[in-house]
């Protein structure tokens, strides 16, 4: 499955491979105007011992399996991402009850969402990668919006027994950091990486993304 192919002043971006059947990750590279295509490959993912160093290995072991199957001249983009309630780290709910618990327990609380991004690119020996980190405070609701919300079947299917994409943003009251990265791939990240692999890479970055230097990303350049 191939996304759009990119165009007006991004239309000289080539394409890179998306190692993921997100739709989510899907949709963010299309808002992007990022043409894509999807070649992923399944991986045994780990439960590290942070959820920073968690979606970073996860990343780059999706980002890697990839590259070992497709031509060494493309750009591969990787992502994993976990919802964390400090240091402990939320899966699937292995039930309705326990993604009941896990509701319950957000309401009126905060947890926090970390996406790592991995990108990779054999010609050049490039590899780069960050983790993006936001925090959701939830609203304060009721055992029947839970009743609700996990009858949808949507709360089954997400770590943590909540995804921000769908009907789970009704749940939140304040977000600190993107909408992106709680949805699996923050945009500015994502931008900051692929600007810093096309220039490894050779490629012009003439008006392809704005200038990106700042803060905790200057060290990717």
């Amino acid at each position: 499955m191939n996304g759009i192919r990119g165009y007006n002043y991004l239309s000289r971006i080539p394409e890179i491979i998306l190692a993921s059947t997100s739709p989510q990750r899907r949709h963010i590279l299309e808002e992007l105007e990022i043409p894509y295509q999807i070649v992923s490959r399944e991986v045994d993912e780990i439960t590290g011992e942070t959820p920073k160093s968690t979606v970073l290995y996860n990343a780059r072991l999706k980002a890697e399996a990839v590259a070992r199957e497709v031509e060494p001249e493309k750009i591969i983009l990787a992502a994993d991402t976990v919802l964390a309630r400090g240091e402990e780290i939320l899966g699937k709910p292995a039930d309705t009850e326990q993604a009941r618990a896990f509701l319950a327990s957000f309401s009126g609380n905060t947890i926090h969402a970390y996406t790592g991004l991995t990108i990779v690119h054999r010609v050049s020996n490039s590899s780069l990668e960050i983790v993006e980190t936001a925090e959701i405070i939830f609203r304060s609701f009721s055992q029947k919006m839970i009743d609700w919300y996990v009858g949808t079947g949507e709360p089954l299917t997400r770590a943590g027994a909540f995804g921000i994409s769908k009907r789970g943003e009704i749940l939140v009251k304040v977000i600190h950091g993107s909408y992106s990265c709680i949805a699996g791939l923050p945009k500015f990240s994502t931008m900051v990486l692929l600007n810093s692999i096309f220039k490894k890479a050779g490629i012009s970055q003439s008006n392809f993304f704005p200038p990106l230097n700042s803060g905790q990303y200057e060290d990717i350049e």
